[in-house]
């Protein structure tokens, strides 16, 4: 073999081992690139898997969840009533009128399971026996005073306020009445006046007494000439009013009923309701509504108050 194709021999051998090196290092590169989609393609196929996992958990928790809700609704109680969800923390203050008559009809009241005040009458027969009851119950006291009203035919009852009176002889007969209702009044509201509560210097006498008492005065809006509220701001006592219809100014369930509805939109509007019905004249009806209606109104996230604790906390 001559010298020039002995190089050209071993200049080609060079170049196939150098072809042959890359193939090499070609191979090895696609193995490595291969083991690496490998791992990519088991690492995606467990995340996948623990992504189902994950979905199906949560699509379990979700169904738990929503027959848990299912199973709270069949357990609520089911309401024949339209009440509307409660709102702007609305509180109900409920008073019962015209306590002192007899006990029975006032014991349907005290037995209702949530805080009202009842409003007790003086000197009548049942007055002390009454007033007993409240306490006993738990239920908050009050006076409720007499005070004659625009037509002078009509009489309010004894311990009543008349026009005719000096402020020092109104003290003295509301003392009288407190005296009689015994312990633990905490405040009191007129018992018709519209005569009386229009005239600003007898209802001054009025709060004057009931600030020297540590009690409240609540205005049962019987005019809408009542002095009371201004009379209150001048002296700089707190009063309270009755801002929702009366209940039973007709004695049918159907209209007592939508009296309650009123009372409930007024509530949700200005947060609170101060209400009046009367204890002898619904009797046979308004005690078992409010029971009835009661659980449907706490689930609809209504509240019941006191006035007392109505006034503190308009204090705060």
């Amino acid at each position: 073999m001559s010298l020039r194709n002995k190089e050209d021999f071993m200049s080609e051998r060079k170049k196939l081992y150098a072809l042959s090196g890359a193939l090499v290092a070609i191979c090895a590169l696609f193995f490595i690139l291969n083991a690496i989609s490998s791992k990519k393609s088991s690492d995606f196929s467990k995340e996948e898997r623990s992504n189902e996992q994950n979905k199906q958990q949560i699509e379990q928790k979700n169904k738990e969840t929503s027959e848990s809700e299912s199973k709270k609704d069949e357990d609520a109680p089911k309401s024949a009533f339209l009440i509307p969800k409660a709102k702007n923390g609305a509180t109900i203050a409920l008073i019962l009128d015209d306590a002192g008559q007899n006990t029975e009809f006032l014991s349907r009241y005290t037995s209702l399971p949530f805080p009202f005040a009842v409003s007790v009458l003086p000197e009548l027969p049942h007055t002390k026996e009454c007033a007993a009851l409240v306490r006993k119950s738990g239920k908050e006291l009050m006076l409720h005073q007499p005070m004659q009203s625009e037509n002078l035919s009509l009489y309010p009852g004894p311990g009543s306020i008349q026009p005719e009176m000096t402020t020092s002889e109104i003290a003295a007969i509301i003392e009288k009445n407190l005296e009689n209702l015994g312990g633990g009044v905490r405040g009191m509201n007129n018992h018709e006046g519209s005569l009386i509560t229009a005239n600003a210097v007898k209802m001054g006498a009025v709060l004057e007494l009931c600030k020297k008492r540590g009690i409240y005065f609540l205005d049962s809006r019987t005019t809408t000439q009542s002095a009371a509220s201004a009379v209150s701001l001048e002296m700089d006592i707190p009063i309270l009013e009755r801002n929702a219809p009366y209940i039973d100014n007709e004695i049918d369930r159907e209209k007592m009923l939508s009296r309650i509805y009123e009372t409930l939109n007024f509530a949700n509007a200005h947060g609170q309701a101060i209400v009046i019905a009367h204890v002898d004249k619904s009797a046979n009806i308004l005690p078992a509504l409010l029971l009835e209606l009661y659980p449907h109104l706490i689930q609809n996230g209504y509240r019941f108050t006191t006035p007392s604790t109505l006034l503190k906390k308009t204090a705060e």
